[in-house]
């Protein structure tokens, strides 16, 4: 049955979402109902990603292989981190890719410009099939967060805070502050 393949070495925690709930065990990744527990969906993710994270963005469930693992109750290093993208509504995998470096993944965040991925020492613009189209490094500090407000993006790092262009991913000028809003106060009267 479906329920045995989930619950055997189970290495993420249960995501819940609207009358859904993910769950992700070694190369699987399944979708129940909330209400009834009957499964949706299950995707096979084709090979063990190590310890896992499940990521709610957008349209994708983002399962991220921490490419670590437990051995004899110590933690070490295990295959390379990834990140696979599956479709929440379907299951079906929509990308894949190998994490050039062990750098744990933060964020993981759709837009309709892109998949951007968000490591403490790197920063990744992708499709959806997870190209990388743009990369960046941090100059300085590492990479805490990255925030998507409407559609300006803001870079986290331990040093501060910078807007970056959602295409290049290079910082962008501070922005003037807005305007008074009409009718409101003003000191010259």
């Amino acid at each position: 049955a479906s329920e045995e393949k989930i619950t055997h070495g189970l290495y993420a925690k249960p995501l819940y979402s609207g009358d859904r709930v993910y769950f992700a065990a070694r190369h699987k990744v399944a979708c129940l109902d909330l209400t009834t527990g009957r499964p949706i969906w299950e995707a096979d993710l084709q090979n063990d990603v190590g310890g896992i994270v499940l990521i709610e963005s957008g349209p994708f469930l983002a399962v991220v292989g921490t490419g670590q693992e437990y051995l004899n109750q110590a933690l070490r290093d295990g295959p390379m981190p990834s990140l696979t993208l599956v479709w929440k509504e379907s299951g079906a995998v929509a990308g894949r890719m190998t994490l050039a470096k062990r750098d744990p993944v933060r964020v993981v965040r759709w837009t309709p410009g892109g998949v951007f991925v968000l490591g403490e020492h790197q920063l990744q613009r992708c499709d959806s099939l997870l190209n990388v189209i743009a990369a960046r490094e941090p100059t300085a500090g590492v990479f805490e967060d990255l925030i998507d407000e409407a559609g300006r993006l803001t870079l986290v790092t331990s040093e501060g805070r910078h807007a970056i262009s959602p295409v290049t991913l290079e910082s962008l000028p501070d922005l003037p502050p807005p305007a008074p809003a009409p009718g409101g106060d003003s000191a010259a009267e």
